[in-house]
C-alpha cells in the first residue's frame, strides 16, 4: 500500500496475486508478515487445517522482484514432527539470521539456525496457545538475597551450595567461612554453574556466607550467614 496515496500498490498471494509465485512460494492462511530488508518478506505459513495444499506449517522467507513481479522462496523452516497449525503463528528473524517460530494454536516454539537447523525446541503446557512468540535480551535482578545451604563434610570443613533464583549477571561465587558469624574470611571463588553452584570450605566453618560476583568481580549481593548442618 502506498503511504502517500493510500492505494494498494500490489497484492501477494491469493486468487488475485500480482506476483507470479515460484516453486514453493505459495502460502495459505498466513500470519505475521514482516519486511526483512527491501525485497524480502518473512511469513508464517499456516497452510490451513486440515492441510489441503501443504502437509505442514512453515516459516518462510520470500524474495520479491517488483520489476518482474515474481516471488521466490528463499528458505523454509519446518518442524521435524510435521506440525500443522490450524491458526495463529509467528516468525521472528533475529539479528544473526537465526529464526524463532511460534506454532500458533499448537503449544510449541522452535529456533533455527540461518540455514534451517533446529537448535531449540520448546513446549508450553498442553492446551496452551500462543498468538506470537518473541525472544529478547533481558536482565534478571532478584529482589531477595542469594540462597545458601551447607552441610558438614566428614572429611573436614563444609560443602556449600549457592543459588540466586532469577539472577542473570552472576559470573562467580565467593565463599566466606569461619568459626563464628563475626569472623568470616574468604576461602575461595568458584565460577557460577547453571542454577546451583557447589563449593567447599576445606577446613573452615562451620559458619558460611556466599557472595554473588559480577563479570568484573564486583559483589552483586550476599546471602545471610548460616551454619553448616550435620
Amino acid at each position: 500500500m502506498s503511504r502517500t496515496t493510500g492505494q494498494v500498490a500490489w497484492q501477494l498471494g491469493g486468487k488475485r496475486s500480482d506476483f507470479a509465485m515460484g516453486p514453493g512460494a505459495t502460502f495459505w492462511f498466513q500470519h505475521h508478515v514482516n519486511p526483512q530488508g527491501q525485497d524480502t518478506l518473512s511469513i508464517f505459513d499456516d497452510g490451513g487445517a486440515p492441510p489441503v495444499k501443504e502437509p505442514q506449517s512453515r516459516a518462510i522467507l520470500l524474495n520479491l522482484d517488483t520489476g518482474t513481479m515474481r516471488a521466490t522462496l528463499q528458505r523454509s523452516y519446518v518442524h521435524p514432527a510435521g506440525l500443522a497449525a490450524a491458526n495463529q503463528g509467528s516468525m521472528q528473524v533475529l539479528a544473526d539470521g537465526e529464526v524463532l517460530v511460534g506454532w500458533g494454536n499448537l503449544p510449541y516454539f522452535s529456533q533455527f539456525t540461518k540455514n534451517g537447523a533446529l537448535i531449540l525446541d520448546g513446549q508450553f503446557p498442553v492446551g496452551d496457545q500462543s498468538y506470537r512468540v518473541f525472544t529478547a535480551a533481558w536482565t534478571g535482578q532478584p529482589t531477595d538475597k542469594p540462597a545458601a545451604a551447607a552441610r558438614v563434610n566428614p572429611a573436614g570443613g563444609s560443602v556449600v551450595y549457592a543459588s540466586w533464583n532469577g539472577a542473570t549477571e552472576v559470573s562467580a561465587w565467593r565463599l566466606l567461612a569461619g568459626g563464628s558469624p563475626q569472623r568470616l574470611q574468604s576461602v575461595g571463588t568458584t565460577t557460577a554453574a547453571s542454577f546451583q553452584t557447589t563449593m567447599s570450605a576445606a577446613k573452615s566453618g562451620p559458619y558460611v556466607e556466599v557472595e554473588a560476583l559480577g563479570s568484573s568481580g564486583q559483589t552483586l549481593a550476599s546471602s545471610r550467614v548460616i551454619k553448616a548442618k550435620r
